[in-house]
């Protein structure tokens, strides 16, 4: 019983899997651009020993990001970066343009500004972008 229970269970999260992609693909063929998009932000640190980076990361995990998240990001992945050394990298996704928009707004100056006074050894170069294609492995 157990066995055909979770046979069930994955034979459902596939086809979900399948029909999501499906829909997603059938509305960005019609409607092409004017389907609202994710956007991407990253933020790369590179830090001048382990010790700055730790505090770096700290600082992010103790609160920095659960900020941005409440400033209207749905993702965070903080990344420590193989090169340069001492590199870290943090990368948001915002739902929408607009999302992004408003957190350029009325979040993120006083967050830049804490972290800017916090860490002002620290070299940070920003980057956004849309996201046009997005793949999420249900298997795994």
């Amino acid at each position: 019983m157990k066995t055909t229970c979770t046979l069930m269970c994955v034979v459902f999260v596939y086809v979900r899997s399948v029909l999501a992609r499906c829909v997603r693909n059938t509305v960005n063929r019609l409607w092409g651009d004017a389907v609202m998009r994710k956007i991407s932000y990253e933020v790369t640190c590179i830090c001048k020993s382990s010790a700055r980076r730790n505090a770096l990361k700290n600082w992010l995990v103790c609160g920095h990001i659960v900020s941005v998240l409440q400033g209207g990001a749905i993702s965070a992945h903080l990344v420590v970066l193989d090169e340069p050394t001492w590199g870290l990298e943090i990368r948001y996704v915002f739902p929408s343009r607009r999302a992004f928009d408003l957190y350029e707004l009325d979040h993120a100056p006083a967050l830049r500004t804490e972290g800017e006074q916090l860490f002002s050894d620290v070299i940070m170069a920003r980057r956004v972008g849309e996201i046009v294609h997005e793949e999420i492995s249900v298997g795994s």
